[in-house]
């Protein structure tokens, strides 16, 4: 999940401009890899950017650590 909310938890990830490979958010956002869910794709309206892949890698790793802790 990603939220322009300040995230209140030790798992949330920030995400700034500079964290994208393509296109931006209006606002700095935190990633809540700790609240993961599933979207039908009918409800996607659009694509607001791809984040690079250090982020992701950082994105990933976290949600390692939480299933296997």
């Amino acid at each position: 999940m990603i939220t322009s909310k300040t995230a209140r938890d030790s798992s949330a990830i920030s995400l700034a401009a500079s964290d994208f490979a393509s296109g931006s958010l209006p606002h700095e956002s935190n990633i809540r890899p700790n609240c993961l869910f599933t979207a039908d794709a009918a409800i996607i309206l659009r694509t607001a950017g791809k984040l690079s892949a250090t982020k992701v890698d950082e994105v990933v790793s976290a949600i390692v650590r939480i299933i296997t802790d």
